[in-house]
């Protein structure tokens, strides 16, 4: 892979409060953008953080957009070049809480939409191009078109039983993923991947 890539310092902005020297908002900012000849990739991050009452919280969002151009193997008879062009975005939130000297209540969620890398969009176009035709075998679990997607949620307490450097933390959390399944062919016909991955982990 030949090509050029550029990468951007982190800014940071803090807006200080006009009651206090201490800052109520900071603004990071990040961006990538890499060039070659078969994938071009451009990548930008923004986080805040903000002092809302009692909680500190923190939103981070990023966007992605990736081309590629897909190369099939020179035996691969049902494969044919083509360019193809996909973007993900996603959201983040995180919060914290003290509720006591020692207590503190955590919150977070996100979620996000789209391929988080190529090498998934390259997987999903080879398995495009090699199952999405076959619609009368027998058996066969049919092809589908993917549309990855996913979110988390978690809560958690944390006790700080000796001031700044020892806590105890308990936490929860469920993430679920709507991923771009894998597919293989046998005697049964075409079976399909899994396609939702979610858990549920204290």
């Amino acid at each position: 892979m030949l090509g050029t890539r550029f990468r951007a310092a982190c800014a940071a902005i803090a807006i200080a409060s006009p009651l206090s020297a201490a800052p109520l908002d900071q603004f990071d900012l990040s961006f990538e953008l890499v060039d070659s000849d078969d994938i071009a990739l451009f990548q930008a991050n923004a986080m805040t953080s903000v002092d809302i009452g009692s909680w500190e919280t923190q939103v981070s969002l990023s966007s992605s957009n990736f081309s590629f151009d897909y190369e099939p193997v020179p035996f691969d008879f049902n494969g044919s070049p083509v360019s193809r062009s996909e973007s993900n975005v996603a959201i983040q939130l995180n919060g914290r809480n003290d509720l006591s000297d020692t207590l503190t209540l955590i919150l977070g969620g996100g979620a996000y939409d789209g391929y988080n890398n190529y090498r998934t969009a390259w997987l999903d176009e080879y398995y495009r191009q090699q199952f999405s035709e076959l619609t009368n075998v027998p058996g066969a679990e049919l092809y589908e078109v993917s549309a990855p997607k996913g979110y988390n949620v978690n809560a958690g307490l944390r006790w700080m039983y000796r001031p700044n450097t020892g806590y105890a933390q308990i936490s929860i959390s469920q993430l679920q993923d709507d991923i771009a399944p894998g597919y293989e062919i046998d005697f049964d016909g075409l079976l399909r991947g899994q396609t939702t991955l979610g858990h549920q982990r204290p």
